[in-house]
């Protein structure tokens, strides 16, 4: 099964930018939370609790949604590129980037389903074919 392609949002820091969280960077987030706290975070809580966030978490998670964008960009290098007068909008695009990224997964030959001309047909039961006599 192929990983979902979670859709990119848009940003504006230096230049316009895409933020991208998958599972991925978010566990790698997590991890360098850990790393920087020297204790185990929780990724979950803490992003479901924003007076807990601080401005290294979002610069933790806003490195790994960039990293999409730009492989080489550091920890340093996204830290300079936050400022003040920008976090309501990088708050505001990592949520988007992190509901994105924490949707339910759909089933793509159900919507597809929808799409079809023979979506209200009830069809035929599977099983033996009848045979004329």
């Amino acid at each position: 099964m192929m990983p979902q392609l979670t859709p990119l949002v848009p940003i504006t820091l230096d230049r316009n930018r895409a933020l991208r969280l998958d599972m991925r960077a978010i566990f790698q987030a997590e991890r360098a939370m850990c790393a920087l706290w020297n204790r185990p975070v929780n990724i979950l809580t803490l992003f479901g609790t924003m007076e807990a966030m601080t401005l290294n978490d979002l610069a933790v998670l806003l490195h790994q949604a960039l990293l999409y964008d730009d492989p080489t960009l550091t920890l340093e290098q996204t830290q300079d590129l936050m400022r003040f007068d920008q976090l309501p909008a990088i708050m505001t695009a990592l949520f988007e980037a992190w509901n994105l990224a924490t949707r339910p997964a759909t089933d793509e030959r159900q919507e597809d389903d929808q799409d079809s001309p023979f979506s209200g047909f009830p069809g035929v039961p599977s099983g033996a074919t009848p045979v004329l006599s």
